[in-house]
């Protein structure tokens, strides 16, 4: 079986934070936050993130601040 219902499937890279714990907390929200990742790194050439926002929050850490410009 390749997806049901709760599971999370998408890029860690690009996954929103709130996406940690299921996809029942998705919201266009979610989406709007992995197209930012993806505008930042066209314009700057880096990843805003490290590691992965999705597995930081998961592992109960706090969200970093992107690398600034």
């Amino acid at each position: 079986m390749l997806t049901a219902t709760g599971v999370v499937l998408g890029t860690p890279m690009y996954t929103a934070p709130e996406l940690a714990f299921g996809s029942k907390g998705a919201q266009p929200s979610s989406d709007m936050f992995s197209v930012g990742v993806l505008a930042y790194e066209v314009l700057t050439g880096e990843r805003p993130f490290s590691i992965p926002p999705a597995f930081t929050l998961h592992s109960g850490a706090k969200l970093p601040t992107p690398v600034s410009l």
